[in-house]
């Protein structure tokens, strides 16, 4: 089986290039790519996603918990198809930082819960905030890995999403 899709270059060319890949060669880049967020999830649940080449030149040290979020959901996503003891690790680590850094109440509703964006976790200058977005990822991230590995209480997840 042979699996067709259309790439385009802004630097060459502005017409579709057809890039053909057999379906080994697209289980392999998808293996590869897991092994990858698998390897930058470190002991404490962060990924490492801010790197450059040139080792002489360091990164500014932010982190975006909607990418960290978004990384659960794929990993999470890899494991149903291609469960692992590593990948669930991974997950668990991953899962941990995300609940126990980044998600809390809300000031005004005692009963609700966010994904809140710390200043010391991000790196940024902004005050703590907890924005839509980033509470609906997370809770399709928590949600993707309770399928696989429950564990989350229920009132948790529905606090959470209220």
């Amino acid at each position: 089986m042979k699996i067709e899709s259309f790439s385009s270059s802004v630097w060459a060319r502005p017409e579709k290039i057809p890039v053909t890949l057999d379906l080994e060669q697209l289980k392999e880049a998808i293996h590869l790519s897991a092994n990858y967020l698998i390897n930058r999830c470190n002991q404490n649940g962060k990924f490492l996603y801010r790197i450059n080449l040139n080792p002489n030149i360091r990164p500014k040290p932010k982190y975006n918990l909607l990418r960290h979020a978004g990384t659960i959901y794929a990993l999470a996503t890899y494991d149903q198809h291609y469960p692992g003891k590593i990948t669930q690790n991974a997950l668990d680590r991953a899962v941990g930082f995300l609940k126990e850094s980044s998600i809390a109440r809300l000031s005004t509703r005692k009963d609700l819960l966010a994904v809140w964006s710390h200043p010391e976790i991000t790196g940024s200058n902004k005050p703590v905030q907890a924005k839509l977005g980033g509470t609906g990822i997370g809770i399709l991230a928590l949600l993707s890995v309770e399928k696989r590995r429950p564990g989350t209480p229920l009132f948790f997840l529905k606090r959470l999403s209220i």
